[in-house]
């Protein structure tokens, strides 16, 4: 038997059953002799089409929300910032205890680590995808080279 008389024997067998088919056309059940199935799909998707514009508005909505709050955020991190200043070691200890980054921490990155004095993390502000990692040390009272890295 060919797979197309095979597919009808099974439709026909389905049918017999009162179970929903699936027509020729794609469409469920019954041919739409009326319009009722394509007046209802219409109606779906104006009705999807509405979720999808308001999830295109939430996405701005939400966008715009973190940014407000990132700018309140920036005083608050550079207050923070100036404590952290304050404590002894602060950053060698905070990578030694990082359970991923303390098992690439070579000889070199130990030397540079005593003399961090801050790490700043920043978002791409266009695309929220990347973000980018400058970090601050001073050696004998001068400030190091920033070393920045971009991460996507």
């Amino acid at each position: 038997m060919s797979e197309q008389a095979s597919k009808r024997a099974r439709t026909a067998e389905v049918e017999e059953q009162g179970a929903v088919i699936i027509n020729d056309d794609g469409g469920v059940g019954e041919p739409d002799s009326d319009g009722v199935l394509a007046a209802a799909l219409e109606e779906l998707e104006a009705v999807q089409d509405k979720v999808d514009d308001l999830s295109v508005q939430q996405d701005k909505e939400i966008l715009l929300l973190a940014h407000k709050y990132s700018q309140l955020q920036k005083p608050l991190l550079q207050a923070r910032a100036h404590a952290i200043q304050n404590i002894p070691d602060f950053w060698p200890t905070v990578f030694y205890n990082h359970p991923d980054i303390a098992a690439v921490i070579s000889e070199q990155d130990d030397v540079l680590l005593q003399h961090l004095v801050n790490v700043d993390v920043e978002e791409d502000e266009e695309t929220k995808v990347g973000f980018s990692v400058t970090m601050v040390g001073i050696v004998c009272g001068r400030h190091m080279n920033d070393m920045h890295w971009p991460v996507e």
